[in-house]
């Protein structure tokens, strides 16, 4: 069985969180006894206690339901410690992580690494700690609450328990077949919710562009493309969520009510009595009713939540697989010279000779000298613009003339000194799609006759 990257990222990072969480497995179980004997109590109660004129020996039951109450909330008093032990360690260890990968996709030059990478450690990263922290806290309350319920009424009346138990069967069937879409969902939440990270990040970067083009309108159109695409993946989701009506019917309405309904037929002719029925309305309202409103509501937001955004930090978190022994990228081993001459003429004297570097990978190289030194010619040797006599340039191992030109060009940025764009005084930039007016005509005007320069004209 292969194992969720969600799941084994989440596992890696409350490794050293175990004591803490069996404390908390503890307490909890404490938590639940009062909904456990709830039932079982309040049939003893009403059979053998009030029912059976013994009313101080109803109260009686209900005391020690009330004391059980009691315990429960000291045990839940003792909950709260042990949850925070167990999840802001592990905020701090994700974030660690994230920012890890963050910062490695921006020296593999990552396309909008940047604006991901802040939605990932400021958003993601914290909607972890919060769902994993209110995902413990709530399914306790399903785990506890609705075991407790079932196994009590197991106790109260198999036939009930039995009836029950198929009734919240079909809740859970008619959840699970809309988990497959909501997660699809809410995924795409996440995805547009980095999106507008990666375009706020982009206008942010360009910001003095966008003020120098007066293109702050396009701008805010750019960014706001983004933010509504996310409000209709909301929208979206929020439409699955219609889920938890049909769920909250199957597994506790229609069970409470059909009970209520048939308590005078299966009092008389199926043995129930009166205590059993009402031990069986507790069990439905007091652990049946929060167990499963919390399995809609925690795990349609919640534990949905945590898988879809655990699985996208799992992806950002990944460490890429290694290239095969004997290839390599241009990203994977920088640029290197290997005894390189260059010459602007055969007979002309060399002005780089037998130069050898290496560039690695995420490191820079400044290379200073007077005018003259040939600076700007090592640069477009580097850059492919020119070629070695001698020697050659390679680009992650690979010779630069055996580079694609399209990758060697995506590769490569070259910003030189010299600046040759509208060098011409009355060049002028037109749109593609509006025509170009013919350029001027101008004719030299001839010169009146009788003119000394008439015979040059």
């Amino acid at each position: 069985m292969t194992v969720p990257p969600a799941a084994r990222l989440l596992h890696r990072h409350l490794r050293g969180q175990w004591p803490a969480m069996r404390r908390l497995s503890a307490w909890s179980v404490v938590e639940s006894l009062p909904v456990f004997a709830s039932g079982l109590l309040l049939a003893r109660a009403v059979d053998h206690g009030f029912l059976a004129g013994r009313t101080l020996t109803g109260l009686g039951w209900l005391a020690v339901l009330a004391a059980l109450y009691a315990v429960g909330a000291v045990a839940t008093g003792r909950v709260y410690p042990w949850l925070a032990a167990t999840v802001e360690p592990l905020r701090d260890s994700l974030v660690t992580e994230v920012v890890a990968a963050a910062l490695r996709r921006m020296t593999d030059r990552t396309p909008d690494a940047a604006g991901a990478g802040v939605s990932q450690v400021t958003e993601q990263a914290e909607a972890v700690r919060a769902l994993v922290g209110t995902a413990l806290r709530n399914v306790r309350q399903l785990v506890s609450a609705g075991a407790a319920a079932l196994v009590g009424l197991a106790l109260l009346s198999p036939v009930l328990a039995l009836v029950i138990c198929l009734s919240v069967a079909l809740a859970l069937g008619v959840y699970a077949a809309f988990v497959g879409l909501q997660i699809r969902r809410y995924r795409a939440v996440i995805r547009q919710a980095e999106r507008i990270g990666e375009a706020a990040a982009t206008i942010v970067h360009g910001v003095r562009d966008v003020a120098a083009c007066a293109a702050e309108d396009r701008a805010a159109a750019t960014v706001g493309e983004v933010v509504d695409t996310q409000a209709e993946a909301l929208r979206a989701y929020a439409r699955t969520r219609w889920v938890r009506l049909p769920v909250l019917a199957l597994g506790v309405h229609v069970p409470l009510v059909a009970l209520l309904v048939l308590a005078p037929y299966l009092t008389a002719h199926h043995g129930l009595t009166a205590g059993q029925i009402a031990g069986g309305a507790g069990y439905l309202v007091a652990g049946l009713q929060p167990g499963i409103t919390v399995l809609v509501d925690a795990g349609g937001t919640l534990l949905l939540s945590l898988a879809v955004v655990l699985g996208r930090l799992a992806e950002v978190c990944a460490v890429p697989d290694s290239p095969p022994p004997g290839t390599a990228t241009a990203e994977s081993s920088g640029i290197e010279a290997d005894h390189v001459t260059f010459a602007y003429s055969p007979h002309a004297a060399p002005v780089i000779e037998d130069l050898s570097l290496h560039v690695p990978e995420g490191t820079h190289l400044a290379v200073v000298g007077p005018s003259g030194t040939g600076k700007s010619t090592l640069a477009n040797l580097l850059t492919g613009l020119l070629r070695p006599r001698q020697g050659k340039i390679t680009l992650g191992k690979v010779p630069l003339p055996d580079l694609d030109p399209a990758d060697l060009r995506s590769s490569i940025t070259l910003i030189p000194q010299e600046s040759y764009v509208f060098a011409a005084p009355s060049a002028t930039i037109w749109p593609t799609s509006t025509p170009r007016p013919p350029p001027p005509t101008w004719t030299r005007p001839r010169p009146p006759s009788g003119s000394r320069n008439s015979s040059n004209a």
